[in-house]
C-alpha cells in the first residue's frame, strides 16, 4: 500500500526502526483482520499472530507493512468503510481512499476536488454511506458519490475546526469541534450545538456507548 502526497513520489517506510520512532503516539482504527496505525507521517498495517507470546492466549500483532506519505505530510485520521472494502486516510495534504484487496489507492481528494480544507483533522462515515471530513478552520465536508456539500456555523455547525465524528445507533452524527459538540439529526439535517453541558468545549474525541 502506498499513499501519494500532494507533494512529491509514492514512498514505502522499509526502516522498522522508524516505525518505532513514530509510534510515540498513535490512533488506532480496527478491522476485522487488520489494525492500522496512525503515526506522525504515516501508516503501518498490521495483522494478528497466533498466540504464544509473552501472554498467553493473546494474540500479537504483526508489522505487515509501513507507508510515510511524503515530506511534510501528517496523517491525522483514519476511518474503515467495510461496505466498500475501503479506509479513508486524511492527512495535512488531502484525502486519500485506499482498496483494501488491491492495496491501491482509488481516489486522492483535495481543495480542488471540493473538500473544504486539505488539512484534514477527523474522518467519519455515516449511516447512508456519506463520508464526513473534520478539516482545519474550514468547517465539514460530505462526500458521496462524487458530490460535495460543505458545513459551516451558518448552517448549525458549532465550530469551523472539526477534531471527531461518531455515529449514533439512530443514525444520528456527533461532531466535535473547538468549540462545543453537535449532535445532527441526519433526516432533516438540523444541527443541535452543546457547550454549557461540557466540561471543556474543546471535544477532541467522540464515543456513543450503549446507552
Amino acid at each position: 500500500m502506498h499513499i501519494k502526497a500532494k507533494r512529491g513520489e509514492f514512498q514505502p517506510l522499509h526502516c522498522l526502526s522508524t516505525y518505532f520512532e513514530f509510534m510515540r503516539t498513535t490512533i488506532f482504527a480496527l478491522t476485522l483482520l487488520f489494525t492500522f496505525c496512525i503515526t506522525c507521517a504515516g501508516i503501518v498495517r498490521a495483522e494478528d499472530k497466533p498466540a504464544g507470546g509473552p501472554i498467553p492466549r493473546v494474540p500479537i500483532p504483526r508489522v505487515i507493512g509501513a507507508f510515510e506519505v511524503g515530506n511534510g505530510v501528517y496523517v491525522r485520521a483514519l476511518a474503515v468503510e467495510p461496505k466498500k472494502n475501503a479506509i479513508w486516510v486524511g492527512t495535512s495534504a488531502g484525502v486519500h481512499e485506499i482498496d483494501l484487496a488491491t492495496n491501491k489507492v482509488r481516489n486522492t481528494f483535495t481543495r480542488a476536488s471540493g473538500l473544504a480544507n486539505e488539512y484534514v483533522f477527523a474522518i467519519g462515515v455515516d449511516k447512508d454511506g456519506y463520508k464526513w471530513f473534520g478539516t482545519n478552520a474550514g468547517g465539514a465536508s460530505r462526500y458521496r458519490d462524487g458530490k460535495w456539500k460543505t458545513y459551516f456555523p451558518m448552517h448549525g455547525l458549532a465550530d469551523y475546526w472539526i477534531y471527531s465524528f461518531a455515529s449514533q445507533s439512530n443514525g444520528d452524527l456527533w461532531i466535535g469541534t473547538w468549540a462545543g459538540a453537535n449532535r445532527v439529526n441526519l433526516r432533516n439535517m438540523k444541527f443541535t450545538t452543546y457547550v454549557k453541558e461540557l466540561v471543556n468545549e474543546w471535544v477532541y474525541g467522540l464515543a456513543v456507548d450503549k446507552q
